[in-house]
Parts: structure tokens; sequence; C-alpha cells
């Protein structure tokens, strides 16, 4: 999927430059410079990707879009213009655009689109039935070191990473966000070493309480404090041998960073209240969703510390950067319940699966496997369908299909047409969404935004955008 492209421009130079571009990249492409050639194009061939002006002679790309989308709904369409006037733009989403480019074009912009919309659909090229079903039509997925995937999955690079390193000695550190599955990569890492024959010992640091984290973790001699009435093994002690993963590892205090720390190069540990110290051999997974550089900057973590559980850094894509998996999950979801619960989930409608796909899952693998729990419980048997989906993935979705311009422009039809504010506005959503793409750090988002770094920090401030998560 995703190999036929159609270019439609009047102007022939940017059809010659986008097919060279296109073709080199590795794709087939049809040029057409004008709307009524390119619903012939339609017609006749396969296409998968439909790039187009929107300012042409005769009929416009927001016709063309509406054209493709009744006719032939699985294009996926990228429109271009340079002319990037509001009432264009709202047309365009309106139009249910797929993507929306500003002339001049920026080749590693268009490349990105087209890989991004081709991935979109790959997914959909694994449900070709209306359900996904048991049997023959059943979305496959491969399952490695207990994660489940697409075979084409992001998470496969990973997975290899975490072969190339099972063995080594040096510490791991598991950036993520909550849900994306930080636990089941240190457990991976566990299984496919030569500890794996020795215990796997994970900790939340920010579950339990500070003053008993020092003895959760060392242990403690009978009579150290009130409540201590036998010894107890801390859990660095039973992980020898073998793994501890110390989950949320920010939340540790300062004082236990320093205890850690010292256990770490010194080796041994010392339970509280006790009196001697003990040889000990563990590997140091870490994990955490929040950003520790941050944490360090504000005094709040150890730099010393970071640098000794930062040797190998593993990040974790959210499942909204890797949304071809999310058929292979639901597959396997139903499966599992349909075991555990003894229900007869058959699979999930295609349309059911455009919501789930078109979600953000703000909770990631475990919002989305609570989600499949919860509807296949209730439903019991069949195929899930979008009745069955929570409001919640309905509503926001929907609100998402629909231009965020819309709450700017049409929240009262009566209400004075305020420019300077509508802009405003407009600006700010454009800054929020580049700042949560690259994790609030301001270089980034500056350079994916082409504008100068002072020029960037000074809309920051000007728009009164939070200041505590940039770095």
């Amino acid at each position: 999927m995703g190999k036929n492209i159609l270019i439609v421009d009047d102007e022939q130079a940017i059809c010659i430059n986008l097919s060279k571009f296109i073709s080199k990249i590795g794709y087939n492409v049809s040029i057409a410079s004008n709307v009524k050639d390119a619903k012939e194009i339609l017609k006749k061939y396969t296409i998968d990707i439909l790039i187009s002006d929107i300012v042409m002679p005769e009929s416009d790309g927001i016709e063309l879009l509406n054209y493709t989308k009744s006719k032939h709904p699985n294009i996926k369409v990228i429109l271009i213009t340079g002319f990037t006037t509001i009432e264009l733009t709202l047309k365009a989403i309106k139009g249910k655009v797929d993507a929306f480019l500003e002339k001049p074009i920026s080749f590693n912009e268009l490349e990105s689109e087209i890989k991004r919309l081709e991935q979109y659909n790959s997914i959909s090229s694994n449900n070709n039935n209306k359900e996904i079903k048991k049997g023959e039509n059943k979305v496959k997925y491969v399952k490695k070191a207990e994660m489940v995937m697409n075979s084409k999955s992001p998470m496969i690079e990973v997975i290899n990473f975490i072969k190339l390193i099972a063995n080594k000695k040096v510490s791991v550190f598991i950036y993520g966000e909550s849900g994306t599955g930080k636990e089941l990569v240190a457990k991976a890492l566990h299984h496919l070493s030569t500890r794996k024959q020795a215990p796997f010992v994970p900790i939340n640091c920010g579950a339990i309480p500070r003053e008993l984290i020092e003895s959760e973790l060392f242990g403690h001699s009978k009579g150290s404090f009130t409540g201590a009435i036998s010894d107890k093994i801390g859990r660095v002690e039973m992980a020898h041998k073998g793994v501890l993963f110390l989950d949320e590892i920010g939340e540790l205090s300062l004082d236990m960073q320093v205890k850690l720390l010292r256990v770490l190069q010194e080796k041994t540990i010392t339970p509280v209240g006790g009196k001697y110290s003990k040889d000990i051999d563990f590997r140091l997974v870490s994990a955490t969703n929040v950003n520790i550089e941050d944490a360090i900057k504000n005094k709040k973590f150890r730099e010393d510390l970071f640098y000794r559980i930062n040797v190998i850094p593993i990040n974790l894509p959210p499942l909204r950067e890797r949304k071809i998996d999310i058929p292979a999950l639901i597959s396997f979801f139903i499966e599992e319940n349909n075991k555990e619960y003894e229900t007869n989930i058959q699979g999930i409608t295609h349309e059911a699966l455009d919501f789930f796909i078109n979600y953000s899952w703000p909770g990631n693998i475990r919002e989305l496997q609570n989600m499949i729990e919860r509807i296949s419980i209730i439903k019991d048997e069949g195929y899930i369908e979008v009745k069955d989906l929570p409001e919640k993935i309905v509503k926001n979705v929907n609100k998402n299909s629909q231009s965020n311009y819309n709450s700017l422009f049409y929240s009262n039809s009566n209400e004075q047409f305020d420019f300077k504010r509508m802009m405003e506005s407009y600006q700010k959503e454009i800054i929020l969404y580049s700042l949560k793409k690259f994790s609030w750090n301001k270089k980034k988002a500056s350079e994916f935004l082409k504008l100068k770094r002072t020029t960037f920090v000074e809309m920051v401030k000007r728009l009164d955008i939070d200041n505590d998560k940039l770095k």
C-alpha cells in the first residue's frame, strides 16, 4: 500500500520536481495538470496517495478532495498551496484532508507525510474485510519477548536492540510514557540474558511511602525501628545474581539516591539497623515517565546517579506513534479475554477499528488493554462495533476530526470577528503541538517550525505558554 501516488498541479515545473523526488524515494508516480484529468486517472488506476494543489483553474483541490473521499475513501490526500489563508485551511480540514503542506514544499516534510500515510495504509491493509476475524482473516501479530506487535512495528528495532545488550552487565534506563510497556522491556532484558535463571525483582519507587523505601530496598534487622519484629530481606538482595527493576526511579528522595549510588559503586548493601554489609551482584534496570534531565536541573535528581544508571538508554514510543500495532494488540487482547472470561468476541468491525486508530491513547497500551477488556466483558460475543465503544473515544475522535479552528472561529456565530485573538489562538495551537511533539524541547520544536530560536522563545512568552516543562 502507498506505492502509487498521483500529483495534481497546474504548474508543470512543480509536477516534474515532485515526481522526480517521489520516484527517487521509491514510489510510482502519475501526473495530472487539472482536476478533470485527475478524476480520469482515479477511475482507471489504483492510487494510494493523492497530492494536489488547492488553487487551480476551473476546479480547485478542495473539490477534488471531496470527490476523492466520496468515490475512493481509502485514498489518502495531501493538499498543497501557496495561499495559506485560514479560509482555505478550514475548507480543507472540513473536507477531511489527511495532510496539508505549504509551498515552497520541503521535500523532507513531504517524505515524512507520505511515510506516515503509508503506515496508516499498512494498518488498513491488515483489515481488508469488514471485520478482524478469527482464522484466515484474523489480524496476525508477532509476540517477541512477551510483547505483542505488528511484524513491521517500530518496536521490532527495540527488541533487536534488547537482544544486542541483553548479556551486557551495564545499567539500562528505559524512557517512556505511562502504559508503554517499560516493565515488559525490563523483563525481556532479564529473560534474554544469562541471568534469566535468577530472580527478576520489580519495585515501583513511587508506590512506597518514603519512610519505608529504604527498608523495602535494603531490608532491615529485627528491632531496628518500631514494627521491625523480624529480619527482612530487601529487594536488592532478592535480586542477587538477577535483575532489579526500579520503576519511577525519579520518585526517590535525594537521600535515598545517595544510598543507591553507594550500593552501585561499592556493590554492597547494609540493611537498616544492620551491623554488617553484604556483597551483592545484580543488574539494574531503571525506568521513568518524567524528564530526568529537568529533575537534575531543578536539583531533584542527582547528576552522578543519573550517569551511573543511564549507561544504555532505551526509548519506548507511545502508542500514538506506533498505530500500526493497534490491530495486532486488539486481536491479542480479544484472544486473552476470551480465554480469561469465557467470552466469544469474534473481532472488531472496520468502522470501530477506525475509531481506535484515530484515538490519541494518552494511557497507551494499558488504556487499550483495559478498554478491550471492558468491552469484551459487557458485549460477551460477536463483533465489537462503534456502538460498543466508550463515549469518550467517540467524542474525542469526532472532535479531533473537526478543525480546531471551528472552536476559534465559530464558537459563537453572533460574536464579533476578533482577528487578532483568533490568530493568537491559532499560533498557540501550533506552538503547543510542536512542543508536545518533541517532549517540550524548544530547540527541536523551533527547528520543526522553521523559526529562529529567539523568535520561538518570544512567542512562547507572548502567548503565555507554561514554561515549567520547557527545556
